[in-house]
């Protein structure tokens, strides 16, 4: 008989990653969530046994694992339930940390772009055929348009989500760092115990192994700016006796990289801005790194080096095989396997529809960075069109922790709809003292540009008069419901 698995609050996009992860793996699985929606339709299409409510009687003592989100109360009756029954009960991050201890696992962490560079990592070892296994925070048309991969091989590629300090809990041999900024203030309460998470994180680096980090970000500079300077030493004295072998090796086998790479010299993706780009630039540099960490024996490190001099080139060389190849060609391939076979992810700047003359953009944005950034890119891709950006706030908290950087975020929209704040894990008392017409009001007096409107209907309805036949990009922004009102403007 299957072992049975059931997850409280199965639609969320990670939840469900990992439901189809046990699935895969001949688990008997089944969930419950509280509203119906395209992922509990798509789990149910699957065989997962889905309840559209939560009830006592959905937890049984048949359940060998309960995993639970963390967006629910602890008063959740179902988790209730499962505590009474002393059934093992724990988080989802808790679980993937289970799965991490088997297999080689690469951590990608960061506020932003972590969804698309954990699917390009996957996507470049799988053309390279490694067949990895992944589990990523999006829908990835190369894994058939859902937001996991199994194989039996020995990689595991996984976001790592600073949130409560969940990133911890993994078993980590390889970790990318792609930006550090304020985020999750709620648990934090402050910057430095935000950053402090992150050197916990890094710590966790078996020795040998490798971390990718960003140079061009301040925060980053900071946490790991000493790291910087030992290697750089190590670097000089490498420089200085060229044929020491020795000392040749401890640098290869340092355990950190910096990234600062020249950003034009990567070709365009669907998106023509710089922090995709540096996404690009990192699952490369990450596949780099993991195929010369494949084997560490002094015969082909000995062979390596051969060839670094003999070819005069300053890079650091991978094998496969019997075959070695230079760096700066492994990266050239990888950048035309990423452009030939990446079919961008679901909800980062996706191109839903066009309606008439107007695009339909849905996006995952909600830091102030994050919006930052997508709006630019939306502006140098359609230089020539008004851009309406409908941005509902995730967590009346983040709002309010954020709310100066909210307010500065929207000058490269030309008006911006704030028809809702989502409430999930926030307090009462931060409900009462945010609102999203206060928002909108706030970004009319720096950017001239906002306007509330009193939940979906008044927005569809309004954007339908106004947007619908004119040649406007509308942006439907935001972490979740937002995106039911994108669909629903388009018909899907």
């Amino acid at each position: 008989m299957n072992k049975k698995i059931f997850f409280i609050g199965i639609w969320g996009i990670w939840m469900s990653a990992l439901a189809r992860f046990y699935k895969a793996k001949w688990f008997e699985v089944a969930g419950s969530d509280a509203e119906k929606t395209s992922i509990t339709e798509e789990l149910i299409s699957e065989w997962i046994d889905v309840k559209i409510w939560h009830c006592p009687e959905n937890i049984t003592w048949n359940e060998e694992k309960i995993f639970y989100t963390e967006a629910i109360s602890e008063k959740n009756i179902e988790f209730q339930k499962a505590k009474k029954l002393k059934l093992n009960l724990k988080t989802y991050f808790e679980w993937v940390w289970e799965i991490s201890k088997k297999y080689k696992t690469i951590a990608v962490a960061g506020a932003h772009g972590k969804s698309t560079t954990t699917a390009m990592i996957a996507i470049l070892l799988q053309e390279l055929g490694l067949s990895p296994s992944c589990i990523v925070w999006t829908k990835v048309p190369n894994f058939g348009n859902k937001n996991f991969l199994v194989w039996d091989w020995e990689f595991l590629i996984v976001e790592a989500c600073e949130y409560r300090e969940s990133f911890l809990d993994l078993e980590i041999f390889w970790e990318v760092i792609l930006n550090i900024e304020a985020e999750h203030l709620d648990y934090y309460w402050t910057e430095e115990k935000y950053f402090e998470a992150f050197k916990k994180f890094y710590k966790k680096i078996p020795k040998n192994w490798f971390l990718i980090w960003n140079k061009n970000c301040k925060n980053s500079k900071k946490i790991f700016g000493e790291e910087e300077k030992k290697i750089k030493e190590l670097e000089k004295k490498f420089i200085q006796n060229e044929k020491n072998f020795e000392e040749w090796k401890k640098f290869l086998e340092k355990k950190i990289t910096w990234i600062k790479g020249d950003l034009k010299k990567i070709p365009d993706f669907q998106i023509p801005w710089n922090h995709i780009k540096f996404d690009v630039l990192c699952a490369v540099k990450a596949v780099e790194k993991i195929l010369l960490s494949m084997d560490r024996n002094e015969e082909n490190l000995k062979k390596i080096f051969k060839i670094f001099w003999e070819n005069k080139i300053r890079e650091k060389h991978f094998f496969e095989g019997k075959k070695f190849f230079c760096g700066r060609w492994l990266k050239n391939k990888n950048f035309k396997i990423l452009q030939k076979k990446f079919s961008w992810t679901w909800r980062r700047f996706e191109i839903l529809w066009k309606v008439w003359k107007s695009t339909i953009i849905s996006d995952y944005a909600h830091h102030p960075a994050e919006i930052i950034a997508t709006l630019k890119s939306a502006k140098l891709k359609f230089p020539n069109q008004k851009i309406i950006t409908i941005f509902e706030p995730h967590q009346y908290s983040r709002t309010i922790e954020l709310f100066d950087d909210f307010c500065k975020s929207f000058w490269d929209a030309d008006l911006v709809i704030i028809p809702s704040i989502y409430k999930v894990r926030d307090k009462d008392e931060d409900v009462k003292k945010m609102s999203p017409k206060q928002l909108a009001d706030w970004i009319l007096e720096i950017s001239w540009n906002s306007k509330f409107l009193d939940w979906y209907n008044e927005t569809e309805k309004f954007l339908r008069e106004n947007f619908e036949n004119d040649e406007n990009i509308l942006i439907f922004m935001g972490a979740w419901d937002i995106d039911n009102l994108a669909r629903k403007f388009i018909g899907k």
